[in-house]
């Protein structure tokens, strides 16, 4: 309790562990963070601007750290607060969890991308990969009738599901809809329309 730069490089040291570090090496300090490979969620987020950003973050703190775990201690000691605090960050960033609209951690995901001013239309939008194929077509059209107008989710209506992705992925190109799931809490659906 009286060396909070050595607590700041013990939560450090655990995570990095857990992040980079696969040979059996533990710490004492008993802290769970979990790395959740994203990208199981769809093979569209191997090129999504923000996974690519943390990819090259993790590669980069990979060749940075030392190559044996039994190492790190040290590393850790040597390092500048800076760089310290950088990496804290990288190791959180690869811990945080996607909260759907239905779990409890959803409001508390709200209030993190309310503080960093997050705008999930910078790295998502509808297309044929990320949400048309893998939805129904009352989605599809749910989505159409939020984004563009509920007179052109009606004109699609009668098309099979093909036509269907292919109108709406153009009718949606300009938009900035989301997904509920995607969506801040407080924030309706009028303003996310383009």
């Amino acid at each position: 309790m009286q060396r909070p730069d050595i607590a700041l490089i013990l939560i450090v040291h655990r995570l990095a562990l857990q992040h980079f570090y696969h040979d059996g090496l533990s710490s004492c300090l008993d802290l769970r963070g979990q790395s959740d490979d994203l990208t199981r969620h769809g093979d569209s987020l191997h090129t999504n601007p923000g996974m690519e950003a943390l990819q090259d973050a993790a590669n980069r703190w990979q060749n940075g750290l030392p190559s044996a775990a039994g190492d790190l201690w040290d590393h850790l000691l040597a390092l500048a607060s800076n760089d310290l605090m950088a990496l804290l960050a990288f190791l959180t960033a690869s811990t945080i969890e996607p909260a759907c609209a239905s779990s409890r951690s959803k409001r508390h995901a709200d209030q993190l991308a309310e503080t960093l001013d997050l705008d999930m239309t910078r790295y998502w939008q509808a297309n044929p990969e990320t949400f048309f194929t893998k939805v129904t077509k009352a989605v599809i059209l749910d989505a159409v009738g939020e984004s563009v107008s509920p007179a052109a989710a009606e004109n699609l209506a009668s098309l099979k599901k093909d036509a269907l992705i292919e109108h709406a992925a153009s009718r949606m190109a300009e938009t900035n809809w989301l997904p509920e799931t995607l969506r801040p809490l407080d924030r309706p659906d009028t303003e996310l329309a383009a």
